[in-house]
């Protein structure tokens, strides 16, 4: 898993596939950890796309600080990156706010929802429940930004598509992209 992850961290392409299994995976926790690790080690925004607004309501709960299953919670997890209104704010907000500038944003996988804020790090999770128009329209989503307090260096953008085999590579999904070999 550690080098799946680095393939989207590190931006090594800018389209990566995961494809595991639904419920032993373990994709949602693994993609809103790395949403919220590049949010606070380069202060970007970071969405995460979800197929349903169950899926979206499974990845808030990794990313909510009220959350008993909040990866926040974790030893050594930089809690003081968070803003006091996110260590506030009621579990059903979808967005974490923290003091550099970063953000953390889960969304129900719509037409409005991708086109919204251009983030650096797009997480698409169960991208086979996903509309073939919305996935479509979201790959044009993630933008590459100047690093906050950097002297002009830039974050590549990365966009990370998280499926089952389920229906992957059917004509609905068409994922022509580099699949991470390394997760699972």
């Amino acid at each position: 898993v550690f080098a799946a992850v680095s393939d989207v961290y590190f931006a090594r392409t800018p389209v990566v596939v995961w494809l595991a299994s639904r419920l032993m995976g373990g994709k949602t926790r693994s993609l809103s950890t790395l949403a919220a690790t590049k949010a606070v080690t380069h202060g970007v925004s970071a969405n995460i796309l979800a197929g349903s607004g169950e899926q979206a309501r499974r990845a808030l709960v990794y990313l909510h600080p009220d959350s008993h299953e909040s990866i926040w919670h974790a030893p050594n997890a930089p809690r003081h990156y968070l803003t006091e209104h996110a260590r506030q704010r009621a579990a059903s907000k979808t967005v974490v706010r923290l003091c550099n500038g970063g953000t953390i944003t889960a969304l129900n996988a719509s037409m409005s929802a991708v086109h919204g804020p251009h983030p650096g790090l797009l997480c698409i999770d169960e991208a086979d429940d996903v509309q073939r128009e919305v996935l479509d329209a979201a790959m044009g989503q993630a933008e590459s930004k100047v690093w906050p307090g950097s002297h002009g260096e830039v974050v590549p953008s990365c966009t990370l598509i998280s499926s089952t085999r389920y229906y992957c590579f059917c004509s609905r999904c068409r994922f022509r992209f580099h699949v991470s070999e390394n997760f699972a």
